[in-house]
């Protein structure tokens, strides 16, 4: 079992799927399990001291625990169950989980990459950040999968700085200076490549 994914509440756990000479692999249940006890090393001890997470799942290798105390740590194993009822364990895992505060993701390694301008849009948090090389551009970051991105508007180094976004009929405006336009109002979809709305000063730029 590997732990990933973690936060103040949230661990996932993940693990290679058992093999079995009664039930076909994708037969196999499995049941998640968490304690502040490490006495989580046999079936016995996990049915005793830990905490179910959900019931009997099958042909399943992760599942999200959600609901833990931050800053706490939990020790984790999963029960494996074939259709005889036959139940074995993985090797538990210990993780802690992170702190109230944390640092989601080192944008700029050399320095500060000041993110601003937040909004959620499509399940991902949106900003402008400077990764100190692309410039100030648009970025997401994903809380699911735990990783950040940046979509290059203006390339180099000075970067179109994203400003001022808002949700509108699917699609994030903000405004940007996509260097030919100056800066104008901008949109984003999620999929597509970000697109210049209106061009409302042609040459220098609306501002």
């Amino acid at each position: 079992i590997t732990a990933s994914k973690v936060t103040c509440h949230n661990v996932t756990l993940n693990w290679t799927p058992a093999t079995d000479n009664i039930s076909a692999q994708s037969k196999l249940s499995y049941l998640a399990y968490y304690s502040l006890s490490s006495s989580m090393n046999t079936v016995s001890d996990i049915e005793s001291h830990g905490s179910a997470y959900g019931s009997y799942t099958e042909n399943i290798s992760s599942n999200n625990i959600t609901g833990l105390d931050l800053s706490t740590d939990y020790y984790f194993n999963v029960i494996v169950m074939d259709e005889a009822e036959n139940k074995s364990c993985y090797s538990m895992v210990n993780q802690k989980t992170r702190d109230k505060a944390y640092m989601v993701s080192d944008i700029n390694p050399e320095g500060s990459s000041v993110p601003s301008d937040f909004i959620i849009f499509n399940g991902l948090l949106y900003f402008n950040a400077d990764n100190g090389t692309n410039g100030r551009e648009l970025w997401h970051y994903d809380s699911v999968s735990d990783s950040a991105g940046f979509i290059d508007i203006k390339t180099g180094t000075e970067g179109s700085n994203p400003s001022y976004p808002q949700e509108f009929n699917g699609k994030i405006y903000f405004n940007a200076d996509g260097d030919s336009n100056g800066r104008e109002l901008w949109s984003y979809n999620g999929i597509n490549a970000p697109s210049l709305v209106y061009n409302i000063n042609p040459g220098s730029g609306s501002r």
